[in-house]
C-alpha cells in the first residue's frame, strides 16, 4: 500500500529523463518491496546485467553492492544475511540493461523527432499516473473531496446536508381597495439584481385592505438568495390587481452545500454519534440536520454556569423543532436538556482596501473579498474573529502587496460598532460575513496618490500640499488611521528654456503622513526643500512636485504645483 501523504505521481521530467535513458543505454527499472532474505525477487527474463539497486536503509537512500549485499543466481536476486539489505516492507529498485544493443540513438533535445516522440509519451504517462493517484486518494476520507468524500462517507450512512434556499416575507400591495385579490402560489418577484423568489403559499388582500404578506423562497438555493430589507421590488409579472411588492424584513437562510471539511469531520464522529450520551454526540446529530451550520453543546465540565445533569444545546440554522427532537433522542436518560436556543448569528460588513502590486489585475479585489469572506464563514460557534489572520490572506492573492486597513463593522450593537482585534464573541454567538446589500463585506484597490497645494500665508513661501488616495473608481478614500512613507521631488524649468524637461532642485523624505479620521493629509513644502532654485535662472512661480510611495509602487505617484518664490507682496 502507498502511503497516501506521499506523492504517488511522478514529476514530467522525471518521466522524460527516465524514457530518455531507456532508449539511450538500454537500461530498465523494477521495484520490488522487500520481504526478507527468504523472499523471491525473480528479474525479467531480458535483463543481461544488472548495474544499481537502491532502496532504504535505516529511512536513508542507499545503494547496495553485488556480492556485498546480493547475488544474482538463476535470474533472482539473493539478499545475503550478512550483507547490509533493505528495510522491512521498504521498496528497492533494480536497473538492469536488455539483452539487446541499445538503438543507438543519440539526439533527445527538444524538437528533434526522437525528443518530441519521448516527451509526448512523458505527457500521456505523467496523465495516467495523475489520474492513477486521484483515483487512488478517493478511498481515504482525508483525501477524498466533492463526489468521491460523499461515496466514502456513505458507507457510514452519512450524507452531506445539501443546499438550502432562502426564505422570507414579501408584502403585495395596491393603491386603492377595490374588491379581494387573490395572489397565487408560485407568483414569481426579483430584486434589481436579477434574484428571484417564489411564493409558496397563496395570499389574499381583502377588500378593506391595501396590502398582503405571503411567503416567498428562492428559485435558486445558496446564499446569493439572501437580501436586505426593501431588496424585493420587483414584479416580472403582476398579479392582476396588486401595484407593488417589497420584502419589509431580510430574506435570509439561503447557504452552500455541506463543505468537505465539515462533512468529513462529522462522518469520523459517526460512531461516536450512534453510541449517543455525549456530547459530540449530540453536537454531531444536530449537524446532521438539515441547514443547521453550527452547534456548541455545553455542560457543567465546560461552562461552571451550567448545573450538574443538564446541558445546553446551542445551533445556528435548520428548524427549532427538529433540532430538538434530536437532541431529545440522542441525549443520556437522566440528562436534562432546555429547549434548544438559536445562536445569534452577528453579520460582519466593510471594506478591506488593499494595495495593489504594479499591474495588479482588478479581479484581485474580489478573489481577496471570496478568501476572507470563506475565513470567516469556517470560524465555529463562539470562535473570536482575528482580523489579523484575515489581513494575512492577502499574501495569498497574486497582485497584491498589503493590507492597507480593514474597516469592518459588526451588527451586534445599532448602530453597528467597529470590529476590534480580536472580535471576541459569547458562546451563544456566531461570526458571518454580510454578503448581501450595500453593506455587504467586500475589497477594494487602493489606486492612485492625488495632490492638490495650496499656500495658506501670502508672505511665506510655505506650501501646504494636501494628499490623498483615491480607490480604483477614483472615490477619496476616508480613512480611521493609515500610515504612508513618501517621497517628494521638486523640479523646476529654466527660465530661458521653459520649454525643456523640468530638472530635478530639491527633495523631501521619506517622511510619513498620516490620514486618521480623514480622506486628507497635509505636506508642507518651502523654499528650503529646493536648494537648487538659489540659482536665478529657474521659475519659481510653478514648481513641480511628484510624490511617491515608495514602498508601494503599486500607488501611483501624484503630481502638482507649488509656488516657490518670495514672499508676496499686500
Amino acid at each position: 500500500m502507498i502511503d497516501p501523504g506521499r506523492p504517488f505521481s511522478e514529476a514530467y521530467r522525471y518521466i522524460i529523463e527516465a524514457l530518455e535513458e531507456r532508449i539511450r543505454r538500454g537500461v530498465e527499472r523494477a521495484r520490488f518491496t522487500f520481504e526478507g532474505v527468504d523472499g523471491t525477487y525473480a528479474l525479467p527474463e531480458t535483463v543481461q546485467t544488472v548495474t544499481l539497486i537502491s532502496g532504504e536503509k535505516d529511512g536513508e537512500p542507499h545503494t547496495f553492492f553485488l556480492d556485498d549485499d546480493f547475488q544474482i543466481i538463476g535470474g533472482q536476486i539473493v539478499w545475503l544475511s550478512q550483507g547490509t539489505t533493505p528495510d522491512p516492507d521498504s521498496q528497492f529498485e533494480v536497473r538492469y540493461v536488455y539483452q539487446e544493443s541499445p538503438a543507438g540513438l543519440t539526439d533527445f533535445n527538444p524538437g528533434s523527432v526522437v525528443g518530441t516522440l519521448v516527451r509526448a509519451v512523458a505527457r500521456e504517462m505523467k496523465l495516467l499516473y495523475d489520474q492513477m493517484d486521484e483515483a487512488y486518494r478517493r478511498a481515504f476520507i482525508d483525501q477524498a473531496t466533492g463526489v468521491a468524500l460523499d461515496n466514502v462517507v456513505a458507507m457510514l450512512g452519512t450524507l452531506r446536508n445539501p443546499a438550502q434556499r432562502a426564505k422570507g416575507e414579501v408584502t403585495f400591495s395596491r393603491r386603492q381597495a377595490d374588491g379581494t385579490v387573490t395572489v397565487e402560489a408560485g407568483v414569481r418577484v426579483a430584486d434589481e439584481s436579477g434574484r428571484t423568489f417564489v411564493t409558496t403559499e397563496e395570499g389574499k388582500i381583502e377588500a378593506s385592505e391595501l396590502s398582503a404578506t405571503v411567503p416567498v423562497e428562492a428559485t435558486q438555493p445558496g446564499p446569493e438568495g439572501n437580501v436586505n430589507a426593501g431588496a424585493v421590488v420587483i414584479m416580472p409579472t403582476p398579479p392582476e390587481g396588486v401595484d407593488g411588492v417589497v420584502n419589509e424584513e431580510p430574506i435570509t437562510g439561503g447557504q452552500l452545500p455541506e463543505p468537505d471539511d465539515q462533512l468529513r469531520e462529522r462522518a469520523k464522529h459517526e460512531l461516536e454519534r450512534r453510541g449517543n450520551a455525549t456530547l459530540n454526540a449530540i453536537k454531531f446529530a444536530v449537524l446532521d440536520i438539515d441547514g443547521v451550520e453550527g452547534v456548541e453543546v455545553i455542560d457543567h465540565s465546560t461552562d461552571s454556569s451550567v448545573p450538574l445533569g443538564e446541558i445546553r444545546v446551542m445551533y445556528s440554522g435548520g428548524d427549532l423543532e427538529r433540532v430538538e427532537q434530536v437532541t431529545e433522542n440522542t441525549r443520556a436518560a437522566g440528562i436534562f436538556a432546555p429547549r434548544p436556543v438559536e445562536i445569534e448569528p452577528i453579520l460582519i460588513s466593510g471594506t478591506f482596501y488593499l494595495i495593489p502590486e504594479p499591474d495588479a489585475l482588478p479581479a484581485a479585489a474580489g478573489q481577496f473579498a471570496s478568501a476572507a469572506a470563506e475565513a470567516i464563514r469556517s470560524l465555529t460557534v463562539g470562535e473570536p474573529l482575528s482580523v489579523r489572520r484575515l489581513n494575512a490572506l492577502a499574501y495569498d492573492v497574486p497582485g497584491l502587496a498589503d493590507v492597507a486597513e480593514a474597516q469592518l463593522t459588526h451588527d451586534r450593537e445599532t448602530p453597528p460598532e467597529p470590529v476590534s482585534d480580536p472580535f471576541v464573541v459569547d458562546r451563544s454567538e456566531l461570526v458571518r460575513p454580510n454578503e448581501t446589500g450595500p453593506d455587504r463585506l467586500k475589497a477594494v484597490l487602493v489606486s492612485t496618490l492625488e495632490a492638490d497645494s495650496r499656500r495658506e500665508d501670502p508672505d511665506d513661501t510655505a506650501n501646504e500640499v494636501d494628499l490623498r488616495l483615491v480607490d480604483s473608481d477614483e472615490h477619496p478614500i476616508e480613512w480611521n488611521n493609515f500610515s504612508l512613507d513618501v517621497s517628494a521631488t521638486l523640479l523646476a524649468r529654466l527660465r530661458t528654456a521653459p520649454e525643456q524637461a523640468p530638472e530635478r532642485v530639491g527633495s523631501l523624505g521619506p517622511l510619513t503622513v498620516t490620514w486618521s479620521g480623514t480622506d486628507t493629509t497635509a505636506l508642507t513644502i518651502t523654499a528650503d526643500d529646493a536648494p537648487g532654485l538659489e540659482r536665478d535662472d529657474y521659475i519659481r512661480s510653478s514648481v513641480e512636485v511628484v510624490v511617491h510611495a515608495a514602498a508601494y509602487p503599486g500607488i501611483l505617484d501624484a503630481e502638482t504645483t507649488v509656488n516657490l518664490s518670495l514672499p508676496l507682496e499686500e
